[in-house]
């Protein structure tokens, strides 16, 4: 073989020894780069799933709070007295002489909560008798189911009369007078016992 044969076997040689070493060099670094392409791809995917999932959960705790704010509002103590005095000065309205041209309260004789079964809850019931404009017996029905004890509304009885509807006509402004008889339960619990 001659001189400039060898030669280019040789640098043939160390060119492909070359090519090998670096091929050999950067294979694993390619590879591994292709590795965390694919890792980065997938981290992506996850993240953004976490982000969804997140969403999520505040979305469904902003739900679970407005539902246990909806159930405290909802919820109604039992005390272990009835308060009747309590009830009647809540739902009391001034007598003006417009809207409330009278309003008496009488209570009756305690009993079970639920008819015909004995338990640890009582009711007082609290009859409400009001003369004066539709408005107003509403006012005593709305302030009574909105109250934080339990106070059941048991009837709502109107009545326009004959003389309240000559008064009326007579009258040239101003609501319509009526009268009214509410009847309210008082919940109770029996002390001593869980309410």
């Amino acid at each position: 073989m001659n001189d400039r044969a060898h030669a280019v076997v040789t640098f043939g040689a160390s060119g492909a020894g070359c090519v090998l070493t670096l091929l050999a060099l950067a294979m694993p670094a390619w590879q591994e780069s292709r590795d965390l392409r694919r890792e980065s791809r997938e981290l992506r995917h996850r993240c953004e799933q976490l982000r969804h999932e997140a969403d999520e959960e505040r979305r469904l705790g902003d739900r679970l709070e407005g539902m246990r704010l909806a159930a405290a509002a909802s919820q109604r103590i039992i005390p272990q007295e009835p308060e009747v005095a309590a009830v009647m000065r809540r739902l009391s309205l001034p007598v003006d002489g417009v809207t409330v041209l009278d309003q008496t309260f009488s209570a009756g004789s305690d009993g079970p909560a639920v008819p015909g079964e004995e338990g640890s809850e009582r009711v007082k019931p609290l009859t409400v008798d009001l003369i004066g404009s539709f408005e107003s017996a509403m006012a005593i029905v709305h302030a009574a189911e909105a109250m934080d004890r339990l106070v059941r509304v048991a009837s709502v009885r109107l009545e326009v009369t004959r003389e309240q509807a000559e008064r009326r006509e007579r009258r040239e402004e101003g609501a319509p007078e009526l009268t009214a008889s509410i009847g309210l339960e008082v919940v109770y619990a029996v002390e001593g016992s869980e309410p």
